[in-house]
């Protein structure tokens, strides 16, 4: 088949091998962790890295959004003028949000646990973070895995040899972890800038329009990434406040196994989206009932693989993490549940931007959370921890439900296998 041996599929192919291997490299770093550091200590690590996501979003604005789309309708002098914008305009959100976090670093402190010292450090980890992301994004636009996979391999071996020498060799604790996170981010982001210059993409002549694109682009997609992030959060954001930043700690272990299966199911997913959209353009009912064949066996293979995979884990977890984090357990088959569920609503989910209907994913995602947080937050009280992974599921079940009603609205599909 055509679409096999196309160069987007290959690409997507090698995707799926790189971020395979990244997600190994931090599963394969627990059992070092978790046999140097305290649940507290992962803890604090874990609130660090929501914090930087929180930030992240007024630092990046987007801006890979919108160097890709501007892409497609460039000219090279055009392009790298509006490239040299986008990286102007990250140097000039990291100070603001810098700022902002010291003023503030009291009552996020409060909220996260994170100490007040550590507070702006989030803000760097993200500037760096979507420096990198710049040309990343180019190079995926380019269709080049093998840089993009190679600038990635790169932190995480970085980022996991100064943690071990930081950790393990010099005695530090989540510091030791953080510091390390901020070296590797330094590093990344100077050689992408580097690339980035070498490559002619940095050229400063900003005007006023494309500083306004960049904003008008940016700016209003801020809630939609927050709300987004927010299932990556919720669960630990109440845990720290209801029940202690030790008990964060411990579901922060089960919650790096799930991170697996997340980036596995999104590798899959960019994978399968060119396939699909490559049958829906043909509007063929033979054709369309072979995706709706291929929908309902890739959830049986889903639903045996992540079963295996949760049991798995759940009987060797004694085996992988030292013995304050072994009540991680409890919450590995949830969280592999919800994994589950948000592995359904991938497979759906494309009908909805194919077919230009893309403000139903806001509504989805924007309900979705409120019951994340509402059903979180019950259960959270009323049966303790384990309340946290039932909650962000009963969050991604809806949202499989209710994409799956918005795609068979905007693009009906014999899924009953009578069209």
């Amino acid at each position: 088949m055509k679409i096999l041996n196309s160069k987007h599929v290959q690409a997507s192919g090698i995707y799926f091998i790189g971020n395979i291997l990244n997600a190994a490299v931090p599963f394969l770093l627990m059992p070092i962790l978790t046999r140097h550091l305290t649940p507290s200590d992962y803890g604090i690590m874990s609130m660090f890295g929501v914090l930087q996501g929180i930030v992240g979003n007024f630092i990046g604005l987007s801006i890979h959004g919108a160097i890709s789309r501007r892409y497609y309708d460039k000219s090279n002098e055009n392009f790298s003028l509006y490239v040299g914008a986008t990286v102007t305009l990250l140097f000039i959100t990291l100070p603001l949000v810098a700022i902002a976090s010291f003023i503030f670093k009291t009552q996020i402190s409060l909220w996260t646990e994170v100490p007040e010292s550590w507070v702006i450090a989030a803000s760097f980890c993200a500037f760096f973070q979507f420096v990198a992301l710049t040309i990343q994004t180019i190079w995926r636009l380019e269709v080049k895995p093998i840089p993009f996979v190679s600038l990635s391999l790169f932190s995480s071996l970085t980022n996991v040899a100064t943690t071990i020498l930081l950790v393990v060799f010099i005695g530090m604790k989540w510091e030791g972890r953080i510091l390390a996170q901020v070296f590797t981010g330094f590093i990344v982001a100077a050689i992408s800038l580097l690339l980035l210059w070498a490559r002619g993409y940095l050229k400063f002549n900003v005007g006023k329009n494309r500083f306004r694109n960049i904003l008008k682009f940016g700016l209003p997609l801020i809630p939609h990434s927050f709300t987004g992030q927010a299932f990556a959060f919720i669960d630990r954001f109440l845990l720290t406040n209801f029940i202690g930043i030790a008990m964060t700690g411990t579901y922060a272990v089960a919650a790096q196994i799930g991170l697996v299966l997340s980036l596995i199911i999104d590798s899959f997913h960019k994978s399968y989206i060119p396939w699909l959209y490559s049958q829906l353009s043909q509007d063929s009912p033979q054709l369309n009932k072979r995706v709706v064949r291929f929908t309902f066996m890739a959830i049986g293979v889903y639903i045996v693989s992540i079963a295996v995979f949760a049991l798995i884990m759940t009987l060797s977890l004694d085996y992988l993490v030292g013995k304050e984090f072994r009540a991680a357990k409890m919450f590995i088959p949830w969280i592999c549940l919800g994994q589950l569920f948000h592995a359904f609503y991938y497979l759906l989910v494309p009908y909805i931007p194919y077919s230009e209907k893309t403000h139903y994913l806001s509504y989805i995602t924007v309900t979705s959370v409120f019951i994340n947080l509402g059903f979180s937050y019950y259960l959270i009280l009323s049966l303790g921890p384990i309340g946290a992974p039932i909650g962000a599921g009963v969050g991604y079940l809806f949202s499989f439900i209710a994409c799956w009603f918005v795609a068979a609205k905007v693009h009906p599909m014999p899924w009953l296998f009578k069209k």
